[in-house]
């Protein structure tokens, strides 16, 4: 929550380039690509029953690696 908080409140400013939006865009850049990493490290078969679930998993998978993209050249912009 406090991510999108961030983003969405402060958009100006988390753009800005700042030295301080460049490290917090850089630290949620960080979190999302460890998100996107155990993602492929967790074994979620067991969950994953129907196509819906299927669709949902990949769905929040392209999602957080936007979001791992998106923050990353906002910190290295």
């Amino acid at each position: 929550m406090t991510f999108a908080a961030l983003s969405f409140g402060l958009a100006e400013e988390m753009a800005g380039g700042t030295p301080l939006a460049r490290a917090v865009n850089g630290y949620i850049a960080v979190f999302w690509g460890v998100r996107v990493a155990l993602q492929g490290v967790m074994d979620v078969k067991p969950y994953l029953s129907g196509r819906l679930d299927h669709l949902g998993y990949h769905g929040l998978t392209l999602v957080f690696l936007f979001l791992t993209l998106l923050h990353a050249w906002a910190a290295l912009g």
